[in-house]
């Protein structure tokens, strides 16, 4: 209970010195501007800041448990039952394994994710459709994503991220823009369907949701970031960790410091990829080419909670994103290959 006390304090004295940073980064704005902006994200925020915890599913806690187990008897056949048939697991270098390569170099599966050498995990459930769990091997950080389907609980994406020699502090502002004109027709502009069409009404949902994130970070709007972000929201990569809270106050510093155009640019997206299972999203995307290959790998998850007051549709929220470089060359012909091996066409 004291712990449970001393949390609550904490998160209202964020809550409470994010909105007065609102309250300030809305300077540069004229009042009705500012009205507009930010007296919904103070409402949001006010209203969903705190949720109570989702209790992670025992299934998927016995599921994860044989998984261990097989692991440690390397038992091959019980971990393809564990596997999805999609799954697909992406090294610190881009690196990347489908099912069927990963029980064929069993062994080298298990050097790199014996649950052995794991540690800092957390676990989060999303309303029983899929667990993410975070942790940290071997110098990386990683993200499991575990999804629960006709088969029950089985792992779908692996993601390595490499810890950072040195990061930067979260408190410190963006840098500045270099260019207050710059344009961004990918991703803000919207994504052609040459690079992706969703094949369903969620994932068009989640494309447009999150279509407005990249145009609210390039002209930073924490309202309209928050609006289509989850309160678990959180984002690793090799330079750090960035939450939910720190995230809006980064964009609210941004604007405050620079103006309504004080961003660069999102990373172009090369080739996206989506899959829905129930009340999740996930995205997979291939980000920031150069010379026609692409240098990123990015995941992203979002969960539908049903309760959001924006209208219909809105309530798709972005809460995972996972992202590593890709340091071995990524042609167009390796790309097809990765299509093939995962059953995804080029659009």
């Amino acid at each position: 209970m004291r712990r449970f006390l001393v949390r609550a304090v904490v998160a209202i004295v964020l809550v409470g010195g994010l909105v007065i940073l609102v309250k300030k980064a809305s300077a540069v704005d004229d009042p009705a501007t500012q009205a507009r902006d930010y007296k919904g994200y103070e409402t949001w925020i006010l209203k969903y800041g705190v949720n109570t915890k989702t209790p992670i599913d025992p299934d998927y806690l016995k599921a994860n448990k044989a998984y261990e187990e097989a692991l440690a008897k390397h038992d091959k056949t019980a971990l393809a039952a564990l596997l999805r048939d999609d799954f697909q697991w992406t090294e610190w270098n881009g690196a990347h394994h489908t099912k069927q390569e990963v029980l064929n170099d069993f062994d080298g599966f298990i050097k790199v994710n014996n649950p052995e050498d794991d540690m800092d995990d957390r676990t989060t459930d999303f309303l029983g459709d899929s667990e993410r769990v975070f942790g940290m091997h071997h110098s990386l950080r990683f993200l499991h994503v575990w999804i629960h389907g006709s088969n029950g609980w089985q792992a779908f994406l692996y993601t390595d991220v490499p810890i950072p020699r040195e990061r930067r502090e979260d408190v410190n502002p963006t840098n500045p823009p270099k260019d207050l004109n710059s344009v961004c027709p990918n991703p803000c502009g919207g994504i052609p369907e040459s690079i992706f069409k969703p094949a369903d009404a969620q994932q068009a949902q989640v494309l447009k949701n999150w279509v407005d994130m990249k145009i609210s970070e390039w002209h930073p709007n924490p309202e309209l970031w928050s609006s289509h972000a989850d309160i678990y929201h959180e984002n690793l990569s090799s330079g750090g960790d960035l939450f939910f809270l720190q995230h809006v106050a980064q964009l609210s510093n941004a604007r405050r410091l620079y103006g309504p155009h004080g961003a660069a640019p999102g990373q172009e997206v090369w080739k996206m990829y989506m899959w829905t299972y129930n009340n999740t999203v996930v995205q997979l995307d291939l980000e920031d080419p150069e010379n026609d290959q692409p240098t990123t790998w990015k995941v992203r998850m979002f969960v539908n909670r049903g309760d959001k007051p924006s209208g219909p549709g809105s309530d798709w929220r972005l809460n995972t994103i996972a992202q590593t470089r890709i340091e071995k060359n990524m042609t167009p012909d390796e790309v097809k290959k990765y299509e093939a091996r995962i059953g995804r066409p080029s659009f």
